[in-house]
């Protein structure tokens, strides 16, 4: 029993933060104005707790080694320093190779983990503390997991290649998500309409997004592609040695 818990934790996790990053296309209006006020608190609520319930669910499981957590570090450590390189210009933000690399390389609770503290101690130093930063932190824990769970499949550079791009690429569009429902003289097309089906709002979420962010989640996507493309190899035998047992035969 404990060990199916345990199991289906991560999944359990990864449910309730998607839900909770996509909740303005699937509330209704009273539930919106509650949820506009508390959606920061919500979202930093619910991530360090999981984190960390991931981390322990895989010591627990004999997943983790001391290497990995030393790794882990360390891939935080360079995500958030290479988050100041981009400073958001043009979509230009590197810090997205650290945090896809941790997930393929060491998996689904390192991906999640690092994604997650990783924006939240980048936005401390950098002073990007702000109603996004929930937002930030859910999604990059997200695309974190999905890096882990890409790198299971064949053609494994290629895959987590073509990850990157897709899922950089859409970071934007769920970053729309924090401001776009409170956004103000929009044609009614792009508009956020709480009385709509939830068709009609994602429709009208993607056309927003396409005019008004795609000169950013282009230039992202292409060079989170370009950067995991280039390391992801390498990195990946070299994690994968790092994380071998030693061997003390001759």
């Amino acid at each position: 029993m404990h060990k199916t818990i345990r199991s289906l934790l991560p999944f359990t996790v990864v449910l309730l933060l998607t839900i909770v990053s996509v909740w303005p296309l699937l509330v209704g209006s009273s539930i919106l104005e509650m949820a506009t006020e508390s959606q920061l608190q919500l979202s930093l609520a619910l991530l360090i707790p999981f984190a960390l319930l991931l981390s322990v669910n895989d010591m627990l499981n004999r997943t983790v080694t001391l290497r990995s957590f030393a790794l882990i570090a360390i891939f935080t450590s360079l995500a958030v320093a290479l988050r100041p390189l981009g400073l958001g210009v043009a979509g230009l933000e590197p810090i997205w190779v650290a945090i896809i690399m941790a997930g393929y390389t060491l998996g689904v609770s390192a991906g999640f983990t690092v994604g997650g503290l990783s924006i939240l101690l980048s936005a401390l130093i950098t002073g990007g503390v702000g109603p996004w930063l929930g937002n930030q932190m859910v999604l990059a824990a997200l695309i974190g997991v999905g890096a882990a769970i890409a790198g299971n499949f064949g053609a494994k550079r290629l895959m987590i290649t073509l990850y990157a791009a897709v899922s950089t690429y859409f970071f934007g569009w769920f970053m729309n998500l924090w401001f776009w429902p409170t956004f103000s003289n929009l044609q009614t097309s792009i508009a956020f309409d709480p009385t709509s089906s939830v068709l009609e709002r994602m429709h009208a979420w993607a056309k927003f997004s396409i005019l008004t962010s795609t000169g950013f989640d282009i230039p992202r996507a292409l060079l989170s592609a370009t950067l995991v493309w280039l390391v992801s190899m390498r990195l990946k035998s070299t994690i994968e040695r790092l994380n071998a047992p030693f061997s003390t035969e001759a």
